[in-house]
C-alpha cells in the first residue's frame, strides 16, 4: 500500500465495525439540503427529508423527497457532511442547485472551492452536461419526450436517465481517472455485450442503456470479488458457475475454479489500491463514501491468503 503519513492510517482506521459490515444493511437516511442558485449563491436550506433509499450517492431518491415534502424541484450537487463515517443511512447533508426562488430558511455554510471537486458537483455543472447530451440526441434525430431525471451524483459518477419515445437515454459524466470510459465501451461494442454507445468526449458518455459499474481492461477474474459482493448471497453460486462455464467453453484446457482461488488476495488488494487511490483524487468532504473500503479489502486478502 502506497498510503503513508497520519491522514492515509485515519482512512484504515475507520470504525472497524463499519468495516466488516454487511453491505445490505439499510438504515433510515435523513436529507438535509442546502441551496444555492444556478450562479452558485447561497440561499439556504430545507428541513430534513426522509429517502427511500439510504446510500447517500442516490440523488434520485433525495429529488423525489424533497420534490414530494417541499413541492421544490433540487438538482443534487454533492455531499456536505454526514453523521456516520460511512454509508448508508444516518443524517446527510447535500448541495443542491435550484433554478428559481425559494422560500427556505436561512442558513451559514462555507461553500469554499476545491481543486478535487468535479465539473458536475458545480452549481451549472449538470446543466452543461445535459445541453451536451442534447445536441447528441438532436444530433442523431432523437427528441426528449420529458424532463431528464437525476439518479446518482457523487464522486465516481453523475447518471442522468433521459426519456425518449422509445426507451431512455442514459448520460454518465465520470472524473478524469474515468475518463477513457466512453471510449473503450465504443471500441468493445461491435464486439457486443457492452451497452449502445450513442455519443461521448472525455469524461463523458450517452448510452442507450447502463450497465452497473466501471470500465477497464485487466484478468476478468480481477473484478469477480467486487462484483459478486453486489449480488444477493444466494445468486452468487449460480453467477460464479455460469461465468466459469463461459470462460471455459472459450478456452477449454483452463481451470477458472483453480484460478479464483489463486488470484483472490491479489485481487483483493488490488481493490484496496484501488479506493485508495480514490482517496487520493476525490475532496475530502466525499471520502465517507470509500474511507472504509481499503481497510476492508485488505481484511479480505489476508483472509484469502489463509
Amino acid at each position: 500500500m502506497h498510503a503513508s503519513g497520519a491522514g492515509k492510517l485515519r482512512r484504515f482506521c475507520c470504525d472497524a465495525s463499519a468495516a466488516v459490515a454487511s453491505s445490505s444493511t439499510m438504515d433510515e437516511c435523513w436529507a438535509e439540503v442546502v441551496l444555492v442558485s444556478g450562479e452558485g449563491a447561497l440561499l439556504g436550506k430545507l428541513p430534513p427529508v426522509l429517502t427511500e433509499r439510504p446510500w447517500w450517492q442516490e440523488a434520485g431518491a433525495v429529488v423525489r423527497a424533497v420534490r414530494q415534502a417541499h413541492g421544490v424541484h433540487v438538482t443534487v450537487l454533492r455531499l456536505l457532511r454526514a453523521e456516520r463515517e460511512c454509508p448508508p443511512g444516518g443524517r446527510v447533508t447535500y448541495l443542491a442547485e435550484v433554478a428559481g426562488p425559494v422560500s427556505c430558511e436561512p442558513c451559514q455554510e462555507a461553500l469554499s472551492d476545491h481543486p478535487l471537486r468535479r465539473s458536475y458537483a458545480r452549481p451549472g455543472g449538470p446543466r452543461r452536461d445535459l445541453a451536451w447530451a442534447s445536441s447528441v440526441l438532436a444530433a442523431r434525430g432523437l427528441t426528449p419526450v420529458a424532463a431528464p431525471e437525476q439518479i446518482k451524483s457523487w464522486n465516481l459518477s453523475s447518471v442522468w436517465r433521459i426519456p425518449l419515445s422509445q426507451g431512455s437515454a442514459w448520460l454518465k459524466v465520470v472524473p478524469p481517472f474515468f475518463a477513457h470510459e466512453g471510449a473503450l465501451i465504443a471500441a468493445l461494442e461491435p464486439h457486443g455485450g457492452v451497452p449502445q454507445v450513442l455519443g461521448f468526449e472525455r469524461g463523458r458518455a450517452l448510452l442507450a442503456e447502463i450497465d452497473w459499474g466501471d470500465a477497464g481492461i485487466g484478468h476478468p477474474l480481477l473484478d469477480e470479488a467486487a462484483f459478486l459482493e453486489r449480488v444477493p448471497p444466494e445468486q452468487r453460486g449460480p453467477l460464479r458457475d455460469h461465468f466459469h462455464a463461459a470462460w471455459q467453453r472459450a478456452l477449454p484446457s483452463c481451470d477458472p475454479a483453480r484460478a479464483e482461488q489463486l488470484i483472490a488476495p491479489i485481487a483483493a488488494a488490488r481493490q484496496a489500491v484501488i479506493y485508495d487511490k480514490f482517496l487520493d483524487q476525490i475532496e475530502p468532504s466525499e471520502h465517507p463514501y470509500h474511507q472504509q473500503h481499503p481497510l476492508r479489502w485488505l481484511m479480505r486478502a489476508a483472509q484469502a491468503c489463509r
